[in-house]
């Protein structure tokens, strides 16, 4: 899977939230950021809590990492990869 674009991942992202009634996602207390001159990267584990539409419950933790540069006065995300433990 891969998004080019905003609109690409919008749609994407729309699609999956349809099917779900309630959506929680929480950073865990592990984040990190670390910066180098306009150059920064985030890394961190979180938790999301899913109730779907038939009432079934999921929860799962994961880990995502972020690669930002900041551009004038915005940071702004170049990169992102988020991923889930297998078992």
């Amino acid at each position: 899977m891969q998004d080019i674009g905003w609109q690409s991942q919008k749609d994407r992202l729309k699609k999956g939230f349809a099917k779900l009634k309630d959506f929680t996602i929480a950073p865990n207390s592990d984040m990190r950021v670390h910066q180098h001159e306009n150059l920064a990267w985030a890394t961190m584990t979180w938790n999301y809590k899913i109730t779907l539409h038939d009432g079934q419950r999921l929860e799962q933790n994961g880990r995502a990492t972020f690669v930002l540069q900041r551009i004038k006065d915005k940071w702004l995300v170049l990169h992102d990869h988020v991923s889930q433990p297998v078992a």
